[in-house]
């Protein structure tokens, strides 16, 4: 997240608007001003270079701040905590997560000159792409089928179909908008039967920050704002269906799940069709209230150390865990959140849905305010070293640059928890680094 004046500026002056013409206190207009600031950022870095670490910026600081501030001041006693109390934690976590988020760590070439180096490299290799097709075709229809100890690897393979789709954009190959279309159709065909619509939008966004890198349109400032337009109206679309088609369409437990297509093609169309629900102040509050990670954020805060002692650095045990094969230690903890809900805030999980308190509040939960900002700071950080490192990776192997939608699909939410970020990106980097071996070895080339 680059410095700039301009951004600066036009933040400064929101901050001032809020603070003379509405009820925001202090904090909350300082949190939309630098969420604002974060989405100028992320809107500027689009075509320019391949976003991810501004996209994440953004997303943290929507859902730890922008969000709550907004349901902080149209509904003050929603949460479990004052304006006050909360945004003294959240506002200067986001910011130290930010910060380390998008230090200059290393120094890399342009990204528009890497991509010139992947669209040489990958010509031609219509093998590759192929393979990638069907691996990610048999991951993904055999994945709700998998005992757990392989579940991971199952799902390995699944995304498999999303790196076949970036090694057919780039490699001229006949075969490229069949494997797009195969790919989005089993997007929504997942999207459908199980009612989450968070793996549609994170797949496609990073696909999209990806290939609009060094091209004409990805510098169209009207481009990338129908963009981003569209994925809000999606959002805002989703979030006005998501629970009535759940309702609906789900049992007891997430195995009786089933996909209705025409329950959701209908349900869609009615929201269409009335805008005045759709951009009405009561659906507004509920998405930006569905948004809020603030809410169970606070809950912890409530709820630690005054019921629940500090956890005292446990969590950083989660660093290591995705190391460690489930078929070696099957005990290994899950994702998910139930246990941090039942730990550290006043809540009892259902058992259908799945909520977490993020790792802004893991971090609070086990270092207090300002560890946690500390802490924040340094999981940034981690994330950025990460991240630079495989833009130095393909420097030298071009290829790579193509799974970063793998790479960082599951570190773009913030609604989970460390384990789950970390674990993502970690388990999917050990799986890519075996492939490529195995690859060499049968005359695949990646």
């Amino acid at each position: 997240m680059a410095f700039d004046l301009r951004f600066l500026l036009a933040s400064l002056l929101c901050l001032l608007l809020l603070s003379l013409f509405s009820e925001f206190t202090g904090l909350e207009a300082l949190s939309v001003g630098f969420s604002l600031y974060t989405f100028l950022v992320f809107v500027h870095s689009v075509g320019r270079t391949i976003a991810v670490r501004e996209l994440m910026t953004f997303v943290a600081a929507l859902q730890v701040v922008l969000a709550p501030s907004l349901e902080l001041a149209d509904a003050p006693d929603s949460m479990a905590l004052s304006s006050a109390d909360y945004l003294s934690y959240a506002l200067p976590a986001v910011v130290a997560f930010a910060v380390g988020l998008n230090l200059p760590l290393l120094k890399t070439k342009p990204h528009n000159e890497l991509i010139a180096a992947v669209k040489e490299y990958v010509k031609g290799k219509e093998r590759t792409s192929f393979t990638l097709l069907i691996l990610g075709i048999i991951g993904s229809f055999f994945f709700n089928y998998a005992p757990v100890q392989v579940k991971a690897l199952v799902y390995l393979l699944a995304v498999c179909l999303y790196a076949s789709v970036m090694y057919a954009h780039y490699s001229g190959s006949a075969f490229k908008y069949v494997t797009l279309l195969t790919a989005l159709g089993l997007l929504l065909y997942i999207t459908v039967r199980d009612g989450m619509f968070g793996h549609m939008i994170f797949w496609v966004t990073l696909y999209v920050l990806v290939v609009l890198v060094g091209t004409k349109r990805g510098g169209s400032l009207v481009i990338k704002l129908t963009l981003i337009g569209s994925c809000a109206l999606f959002v805002l679309l989703a979030q006005s269906v998501k629970m009535e088609y759940r309702i609906k369409t789900w049992g007891d437990s997430p195995e009786n799940r089933k996909g209705d297509l025409n329950l959701m093609v209908d349900l869609f169309a009615q929201r269409m069709n009335d805008p005045d629900f759709l951009f009405g102040k009561n659906h507004l509050y509920a998405t930006y209230h569905r948004l809020n990670q603030g809410g169970l954020i606070a809950k912890t805060m409530a709820y630690v150390p005054h019921y629940e002692p500090f956890a005292d650095g446990e969590l950083l045990a989660h660093f290591v865990y995705p190391f460690i094969p489930r078929l070696i230690w099957s005990e290994k903890p899950i994702t998910g959140g139930a246990a941090n809900i039942t730990r550290f805030t006043p809540l009892t999980p259902d058992g259908i849905t799945s909520s977490n308190i993020s790792p802004f509040g893991e971090g609070y939960a086990n270092f207090g305010k300002a560890g946690s900002v500390v802490f924040l700071f340094f999981f940034g950080v981690l994330f950025n070293y990460c991240f630079l490192r495989i833009i130095k990776i393909s420097e030298r192997r071009p290829s790579v640059l193509l799974w970063i939608p793998c790479l960082f699909t599951g570190c773009l939410s913030f609604e989970t928890d460390v384990l789950s970020t970390w674990g993502s990106f970690v388990t999917m980097s050990m799986f890519l680094i075996v492939f490529w071996f195995v690859a060499k070895r049968i005359n695949l080339q990646l």
